[in-house]
């Protein structure tokens, strides 16, 4: 829902409506993927785990911050299963724009792989021959988010 985010403004209203119904506290285990993510935390009964996004929440503030700095653009599976669409269709991005743009921020396409699924190399392929930038995998696991969603659930 990443790439529709009035869906997932919706879908997200609808299943904290309910949760709280049953009287519940909600802990989003998300970044800042829409517009309105901030309202949640002012209706008092939802929590979010500390983040922008979801990769700084994966693999920890200092990391993302020295990745960004190091050039990086991000790609998870999604992302690198959607790139195309993304830029070419929905930004409507010709080839040289998109290099320009792309090269003028970033040095290189990271793929955080999480052992599953398999590495999307062809889709990588495509997208830094379009992009003009090289791609490298890092190996990621679940150990910040376990402890990002364990200290916020200590706070709840």
């Amino acid at each position: 829902m990443h790439l529709a985010p009035d869906t997932l403004k919706s879908a997200m209203d609808n299943e904290i409506h309910s949760l709280h119904c049953k009287g519940q506290c909600v802990l989003l285990i998300y970044g800042q993927c829409h517009n309105y993510m901030d309202q949640y935390s002012q209706l008092g009964y939802v929590y979010q785990l500390s983040g922008t996004n979801c990769i700084e929440i994966i693999i920890g503030t200092e990391q993302y911050h020295k990745l960004i700095n190091d050039g990086a653009f991000f790609l998870i599976y999604e992302w690198a299963r959607n790139w195309k669409n993304i830029f070419a269709d929905e930004l409507e991005l010709p080839q040289n724009i998109a290099k320009d743009l792309m090269n003028s921020q970033h040095k290189y396409l990271l793929y955080l792989d999480t052992g599953e699924p398999p590495i999307p190399e062809q889709l990588l392929n495509e997208a830094s021959d379009f992009m003009g930038l090289p791609w490298k995998t890092m190996n990621i696991n679940s150990n910040n988010l376990i402890n990002s969603i364990n200290s916020s659930l200590a706070t709840i």
